[in-house]
Order: C-alpha cells, then structure tokens, then sequence
C-alpha cells in the first residue's frame, strides 16, 4: 500500500510513547512517511509517563519546539502514543 505524503511542512516534530525498545526503527519509519525528516524528535517510555518521570525531557523537547517556532512559520508536530 503506498501513502501519499502530505505538502512538505517547514517543520516536523515527532513525540511518542514506547514500551521500552529502540525507538530509532520507529523514528525511522515515521521519517520515511514525512516529505522531510522530523527536526525534532522525543520517545517516552510509558513506564516513564506513568511514573511521572518525563518532565525534564517534555520541558526540553518544548524549548526546542519554541525554538524551531520562533525560526519558522509553519511547524507541524505528529504525535502518537502507545500508553
């Protein structure tokens, strides 16, 4: 099945949640479906979502967001959770 990729964004960021395995295959296969490589990229551990142990890297991956924000005008974030 082939899926159309959507008019290139200035900007992607990608945040998910994974239950504990590499997430590089994942980012990899999210890139492949995107018109142009995410920019930004965060992968939670759900465990850690549960925990409550991801304020630090959601505080980090926002400031890059505001970043990338500030420095263009289109930023398209996909997100997706397996928690």
């Amino acid at each position: 099945m082939t899926q159309r990729k959507p008019a290139p964004p200035n900007r992607t960021a990608v945040l998910f949640t994974h239950i504990g395995n590499d997430p590089a295959r994942a980012f990899a296969e999210l890139d492949a479906m995107l018109p142009a490589p995410s920019r930004e990229k965060l992968a939670l551990k759900g465990e850690d979502v549960r925990k409550g142990r991801i304020g630090s890297d959601i505080d980090a991956f926002a400031r890059r967001l505001r970043l990338l924000a500030a420095d263009a005008q289109n930023l398209t974030v996909v997100g997706k959770s397996a928690a």
